[in-house]
């Protein structure tokens, strides 16, 4: 079997002939097939050297004398122009190259004694019709992919380890966007997150496109990565704006820097403010028993020698009064040194040792306290900021470069509502109901505590909602929860549940343990998992007056979206935070049959008050 390519200019009157001349090859020899590759004239020598280049194939070789009968693959005497002609011997193989049109007739000759006389008009001819032909192609090919819409997903901070997670189930699941045939996905990680220079985060993220592709998921369309802001959200129909915070958790890096500042400035300011102190009192001290020395020294001196003067004659007051003197002087010198030592030592060690270790334990911890507070406070804020103003960027990227109708779903561990609110701001085009937050991981962790606390299995609790910021204050609402295939002295049907609240022995402990953290457990999956859940609610069809069944048409879901107007509270506007609502082809609705009671007003309330007050932030989750 003997194949062979023929490539070349679609207007070119050689390409024509060595395309006449192999289709009447192919038609008289029954083992020979040729396969033809038209090239538009302004791609030709872009196409031809790309085409060498892969094959090992070089333009010109020097010139070689050629025998009679020519064999099947020699080198070259002039470049390669159109057409080219090359013989196809196996997979894997580059092919044995031919040459041009006259190389291709003296091959057909010699081996197969077939030779053709073309006249130049049916040369041009058929030259024509090839080039309309390939023009004709190109178009119905242009159409074809213009008729092509798939939905532009966009997700940030690609390199999160959610990301592989989510980008799996996202092309695999039909549940996940179901109105979509085809999606293209759009990584996208800014250069200047993690601390990555430009190059490491171009490799992660090839890594990962690479790995997106081996998927061969039917309903991925391309994959394509970016690291510049500049170029995001380009029609985005969808954007995903991920965690961005993964090695900067205040739990490892951020504590461990501030708490060694204030270990060193803390016990630096303590220690120089006990030896301050303790130097300042012993030298008072140490003064004060000196005066009172001089004093006495100079009192006794003078009563002596008035003493002497009256009672002795003058030339005995003389010797006397050196002798006294000097017995004296040194008597008194040597007692008082004794006393002024034993007092120093009773009064200076003692009161030295005490006072220095309580001193010094006081500033000690007093300078530790201001200085991790005051910087904690300082690297919390700045950090907020921070991310803030990243967050703002990102918001006016989609104003400027997504449409009108773009949804927008954020998933962060700390201060998710601050950032959805920021980016929203910068959006006033895009409707406040495409912003939503997630809030189901709050559910399903509020949902594994309150399974094993009745020792069911965690999906058999449904129902539960989550109130105020996931990452502040939050409260846990067990008024529609339900609690199916319990060991209770009640065993309703399958498809029935027993009201929570009902369950007297848990009351108490819904409205004291269930409230207290329950964000403890952590992991990339069930983040994920999270994610999806909503994606699936959010496109899933069907009606809102249908049953509630789990994670089915007419389920409560907990979501952070736009508060303002919601509840009859007095809430800032552009306020995000999480409130049962239902989604429904696309849209979001909240859930007002609900009461609204006192603790769910109070956390509310205190949620806004925590976030307008000067200086105030959210706990990490």
């Amino acid at each position: 079997m003997a194949r062979f390519v023929l490539a070349g200019k679609a207007d070119c009157p050689n390409y024509a002939k060595a395309e006449y001349l192999a289709d009447k090859c192919q038609k008289c020899l029954p083992d020979f097939r040729v396969r033809k590759i038209p090239i538009l004239p302004e791609l030709w020598q872009a196409w031809l050297e790309e085409t060498c280049l892969s094959h090992g194939w070089t333009h010109t070789v020097s010139p070689v004398v050629r025998p009679l009968v020519r064999p099947l693959v020699r080198p070259l005497v002039r470049p390669l122009v159109s057409p080219v002609v090359w013989r196809e011997v196996g997979p894997g193989c580059p092919g044995l190259l031919l040459g041009g049109l006259s190389d291709f007739m003296e091959h057909c000759q010699a081996y197969y004694n077939i030779t053709v006389e073309i006249p130049s008009e049916l040369s041009l001819k058929i030259a024509e019709e090839n080039m309309e032909a390939i023009l004709d192609q190109n178009q119905e090919e242009q159409e074809r992919l213009q008729n092509i819409k798939p939905l532009n997903v966009w997700i940030c901070s690609a390199l999160s380890p959610v990301a592989p997670f989510l980008i799996s189930e996202l092309l695999q699941d039909p549940e996940v966007l179901p109105k979509s045939s085809l999606i293209s996905l759009h990584l996208l990680h800014p250069d200047q997150d993690q601390g990555l220079n430009q190059d490491q985060i171009l490799d992660q993220l090839k890594g990962l496109q690479m790995e997106t592709e081996d998927l061969a998921a039917p309903r991925l369309h391309q994959v394509s990565i970016h690291t510049s802001l500049l170029e995001a959200f380009t029609d985005a129909h969808l954007v995903l704006l991920l965690d961005d915070d993964w090695k900067g958790s205040w739990t490892t890096t951020s504590w461990t820097r501030v708490l060694d500042q204030g270990l060193d400035q803390g016990l630096d300011q303590g220690l120089d403010q006990a030896w301050t102190r303790d130097l300042d009192q012993d030298l008072n001290q140490d003064l004060n028993k000196g005066l009172r020395d001089q004093d006495l020294n100079k009192g006794l001196d003078q009563d002596l020698n008035q003493d002497l003067n009256k009672g002795l004659d003058q030339d005995l007051d003389q010797d006397l009064n050196k002798g006294l003197n000097q017995d004296l002087n040194q008597d008194l010198n040597k007692g008082l040194n004794q006393d002024l030592d034993q007092d120093l030592k009773q009064d200076l060690d003692p009161d030295l040792d005490q006072d220095l270790h309580q001193d010094l334990d006081e500033d000690l911890n007093k300078g530790l306290d201001q200085s991790l507070d005051q910087d904690l406070e300082q690297d919390l804020e700045q950090d907020l900021e921070q991310d803030l103003e990243r967050y703002r960027r990102f918001g006016r990227q989609i104003e400027i470069s997504s449409g009108s109708e773009v949804r927008v779903l954020l998933f962060s561990r700390r201060h998710v509502n601050q950032k959805c609110s920021a980016v929203l701001q910068e959006c006033p085009r895009v409707n406040r109901k495409n912003f939503v937050t997630v809030a189901t991981h709050m559910e399903n962790q509020a949902r594994v505590k309150i399974a094993d606390k009745l020792q069911v299995r965690p999906q058999d609790v449904r129902g539960l909602l989550v109130w105020g910021d996931v990452c502040g204050q939050f409260f846990v609402d067990v008024q529609r929860a339900q609690v199916h295939h319990s060991d209770g002295g009640v065993t309703p049907p399958a498809h029935l549940g027993l009201p929570l609240p009902h369950l007297l022995h848990l009351r108490s402990w819904c409205e004291t343990e269930l409230q207290e953290p329950v964000s403890h457990q952590r992991g990339a999956l069930c983040w994920a998992h999270a994610l999806l859940c909503l994606l699936k609610a959010w496109d899933r069809p069907g009606t809102r007056d249908g049953p509630e069944t789990r994670d089915g048409p007419g389920t409560v879901h907990s979501a952070g979206v736009c508060c303002s107007g919601l509840l009859d509270l007095d809430l800032p506007e552009d306020l995000v935070l999480s409130v049962p609502v239902q989604f429904l082809d696309g849209s979001w609705t909240f859930v007002s049959n609900l009461n609204v009671h006192e603790k769910i007003r109070d956390t509310l309330l205190q949620t806004t008050r925590t976030r307008t007050e000067p200086g105030g932030s959210e706990t990490e989750e």
